[in-house]
């Protein structure tokens, strides 16, 4: 096995296990919202406070907006070519195993979203061939890596989670929150 393929079989690897923790990282993320947006419907009752969403804008990012992927035509093409085969399996005109149905809206979605990964996933699943892996392979897989490290550390880095870690300063994280997104209510 030669290096490229090598090299490809650890990105995978890696790219498999940063969706699932970027998962467990959505759904933790979550219950932790819950708790900060209870309590901090909780500490504006007590003060003049008022969400400003012109200062929302200003000064919070979304963690979970995608960046745009470079487009690699090869892998785009090749995408299509795998969705071809896997709708020949897949497809309830064709098959009626419900799991296959389940590969195939998968494959779908992956197809609309542009995610060669989950393209490859699906293929591996069902035996499809995927062909030549090439270095547009590696370079695609290691900026995807990229950005789902990236988002998982956004998200790691919200008001929501910091809040929900043992020994944060409650009091203050809701009051630096407030001074970025809020306005002061007049006071007759």
């Amino acid at each position: 096995m030669g290096t490229i393929q090598l090299k490809f079989k650890t990105l995978v690897k890696q790219m498999s296990f940063l969706k699932a923790d970027l998962e467990y990282h959505k759904a933790e993320h979550q219950k932790r919202r819950q708790l900060f947006y209870s309590d901090l419907a909780k500490f504006m009752e007590t003060g003049q406070f008022e969400i400003s969403e012109e200062k929302v804008k200003k000064n919070l990012i979304d963690v979970y907006e995608k960046e745009k992927t470079v487009e690699v035509p090869k892998l785009k093409e090749q995408s299509k070519n795998l969705f071809k085969k896997i709708a020949k399996l897949t497809h309830p005109d064709v098959s009626k195993e419900e799991q296959k149905h389940e590969l195939f809206r998968e494959a779908r979605k992956a197809t609309e979203n542009d995610d060669w990964f989950s393209m490859y996933k699906i293929s591996t699943d069902l035996g499809v061939e995927l062909g030549n892996i090439g270095q547009e392979h590696i370079d695609w897989l290691e900026q995807e890596a990229k950005k789902l490290q990236k988002m998982i550390n956004g998200i790691k880095d919200t008001f929501e989670w910091i809040y929900s870690r043992q020994g944060a300063n409650k009091q203050q994280l809701l009051t630096t929150y407030c001074m970025m997104t809020c306005k002061i209510q007049n006071v007759e």
